[in-house]
């Protein structure tokens, strides 16, 4: 297995790559102390009782097939831990729409996805029992950037 595919698969199973035995269950308070047990940081939350936002957007080392994740995400409602997510940017003057869709679907392979023709400009997901994977892009009009989201939404 190679190290990109390897890392990408611990995103998909881990909120921020370090939140071990993930499930609705996981609590925003288990996201906090793996998170500073394992960066040293930190976490910014927007809490309303038990539902929520856990973010993280500077300290961070994953990419996504090379690309830095610039944002990293949980998302807690009444039921629990609802998804996570991580966001990289691509700069349009650095790369075109070809060159970030070929990027994408190196992802969607390395994870099994499946590419939707029809969504675009791009869209791949796959499920399970357990989760439910998405992968799209985004362009941002503010930003003048490409932005890519890997979405994992838990069942």
């Amino acid at each position: 297995m190679t190290a990109e595919k390897k890392n990408l698969l611990n995103l998909v199973a881990r909120p921020f790559g370090v939140v071990d035995n993930v499930s609705k269950s996981t609590t925003q308070e288990e996201i906090r102390v793996a998170i500073l047990k394992n960066f040293g940081i930190e976490v910014w939350q927007r809490l309303r009782k038990n539902e929520g936002l856990l973010a993280l957007s500077n300290g961070i080392t994953h990419d996504l097939c090379g690309v830095p994740v610039t944002d990293e995400s949980t998302y807690h409602s009444e039921e629990g831990l609802f998804s996570y997510s991580y966001k990289a940017e691509i700069k349009r003057a650095d790369k075109s729409l070809d060159e970030v869709k070929k990027i994408l679907m190196r992802i969607a392979n390395l994870l099994g996805l499946v590419v939707d023709e029809s969504k675009q400009p791009f869209y791949a997901e796959a499920k399970d029992d357990k989760k439910k994977v998405k992968l799209f892009l985004r362009q941002s009009e503010i930003l003048d950037a490409y932005c890519i989201e890997l979405e994992v939404i838990l069942r």
